[in-house]
């Protein structure tokens, strides 16, 4: 499949953005979702064979995380 899903799982109701970004630092993708508890992301389908960076950010919580897209 083209596409990489990311679920995130939290306590309550909050507003949960994404941002895609290459090597670069080039922001390639961005969503915005407000959930219950989990939100669940698709990204990727675009983007070609190669190392990006997720940012997720909630609140003023982010975690970055390294993806490989084959």
């Amino acid at each position: 499949s083209d596409q990489i899903s990311i679920d995130v799982t939290f306590s309550g109701h909050r507003e949960v953005s994404i941002q895609v970004y290459d090597l670069m630092g080039r922001t390639l993708e961005k969503a915005k979702a407000d959930g219950n508890d989990k939100v669940i992301f698709t990204i990727g389908q675009s983007l070609p064979t190669g190392v990006y960076h997720v940012a997720i950010q909630s609140g003023d919580e982010t975690e970055t995380i390294r993806i490989v897209k084959r």
